[in-house]
Formats: structure tokens, C-alpha cells, sequence
């Protein structure tokens, strides 16, 4: 691929969905995960209490290592560090009981790019470390797709900063303008991407679903989108981006 030799995509709404059952299962677990460790040092911190600590961090978890923000939780409730690794490796283990569902549509793209050798780096912006995506993909039967995964907590920069996208093509050996990114989120995907000087696709093929999980939407999208911005809503559409911008 002359001049576009890498692919990036986004996890959550382009490749993968959840609904708020899923989601708070997952909630659940995890706070029950650092409640079993919190408890033996502190009986009378509550599971109810864990979750209303890990609801007050929430904010700046998706660009803050989850170590450290389990040490966060650990040193507010007055608990020896002593417990922060098993606390961290039983938060780790928590995505065991993750299970969204697999964007069929965007396989195509996937499969596309396996076929012509174009290597692929899954970019996101999660609370999860990119061990964490892995065993998710694993899981999902998804992981032989990917070249690398670039979790925004783990390097602790998120979309739509420049350092995620950039440090996706590093991954890759590449350089951003040598890249597409596709994703769901018009500002965090498309414009971020677009900025970090690769080229965007914003799929909306997953928009009727965010109706079903709790705290998601579109956010702002514009009513006439620049040139430098493909808009697709399936993955045919996808592959005609493809096909054009090679034969430029």
C-alpha cells in the first residue's frame, strides 16, 4: 500500500459493543476484585464504598495507569502498600468476565488488511492495560488480527491527544501520515487522528447502539464534515475509502 501502510482502529462501538448489563457486571467484578484484597486490611470499608471510590477516580482513569490508581485507592483508605500488587493483578483478572459483542461488520476490514499484509495496532481509549485488552481479544477470538494494542492508561495519553495516535504508528514502525484510523468518536477518533497527521475514517455503524450503554452518545457531530474527514456507516464503505485513497 503506497503511502498508507498501516491500520489503526478503535475497540469500543467500531470493533467491539456492550450494554449497561454487560458494563455494570463488569463494574461489579472489579470492585468486588479490590474489595476481597481491601478487606483484609480494613473491615469496615464496604463494597459499596469501593464503588463510590473508584466512581470519584473515574474521571482521569482512562489516562492514569491502573497501578497507580489502585494506589490512589489504597493510600486514601490508610492500607499498607504491601497489598497493591495482589490488589492490581485481581483488578487485572477482572476482564475474565468481560463479554461485548463482536462488530461482525468491520471483520471484513480486519480480514482485508490480514489478506494484503497491511499490519494493524487497536488504539483506545480505556481504563483497561493493554494485558488486559490482549486477554479481551483472546478471549473474543480477535487477538490474531493485531500487531500491537495502545491502551490510553497504559501510556497514559488518550484520544484525541496526538501522543496515542503517534505512539500507535511507532508501534507499527510507521509514520502517522502512512496510516488510516478508524473509530466512532468524531472529535477523540477523527479529529484526533487527523491532527496527529494520519488519516481518519469515522464510523458510525455502531451509532443505533449506544442507546443501550449507560453514559455513551455520539457527542457532537457536525452537519457537513471538512474533506479531510471519510465517513462510512458500514464496512463497504470502509473499503471504498480504501480503494480511493490508493489510487491517489
Amino acid at each position: 500500500m503506497e503511502g498508507l501502510r498501516g491500520l489503526s482502529i478503535d475497540l469500543w462501538f467500531t470493533l467491539i459493543y456492550d450494554d449497561i448489563d454487560n458494563y455494570r457486571i463488569f463494574i461489579d467484578t472489579r470492585a468486588a476484585a479490590i474489595h476481597s484484597v481491601v478487606n483484609v486490611y480494613r473491615e469496615d470499608v464496604s463494597l459499596e464504598d469501593i464503588h463510590k471510590i473508584l466512581e470519584e477516580v473515574r474521571p482521569f482513569m482512562m489516562d492514569t495507569h491502573p497501578y497507580k490508581v489502585l494506589d490512589m485507592i489504597r493510600a486514601a483508605l490508610g492500607i499498607d502498600s504491601e497489598a497493591l500488587d495482589d490488589m492490581y493483578r485481581r483488578y487485572v483478572d477482572s476482564v475474565e468476565v468481560v463479554n461485548p459483542n463482536v462488530n461482525e461488520d468491520v471483520l471484513d476490514v480486519l480480514d482485508w488488511a490480514l489478506d494484503k499484509g497491511v499490519p494493524i495496532v487497536l488504539t483506545t481509549n480505556t481504563t483497561y492495560t493493554e494485558d488486559m485488552v490482549w486477554r479481551l481479544l483472546r478471549n473474543k477470538g480477535l487477538d490474531r488480527y493485531f500487531n500491537s494494542v495502545v491502551s490510553s492508561a497504559e501510556i497514559e495519553a488518550g484520544k484525541p491527544d496526538k501522543r496515542i495516535f503517534r505512539e500507535a504508528a511507532d508501534r507499527l514502525g510507521l509514520k502517522p501520515s502512512e496510516m488510516i484510523h478508524i473509530g466512532d468518536k468524531y472529535i477523540h477518533d477523527a479529529v484526533g487522528s487527523y491532527l496527529a497527521g494520519m488519516r481518519p475514517i469515522l464510523y458510525r455503524g455502531l451509532w443505533d447502539k449506544y442507546g443501550s450503554f449507560m453514559g455513551y452518545g455520539e457527542g457532537y457531530s457536525p452537519t457537513r464534515y471538512p474533506p479531510y474527514i471519510y465517513v462510512a456507516d458500514s464496512s463497504r464503505e470502509i473499503l471504498k475509502v480504501f480503494s480511493s485513497l490508493l489510487q491517489e
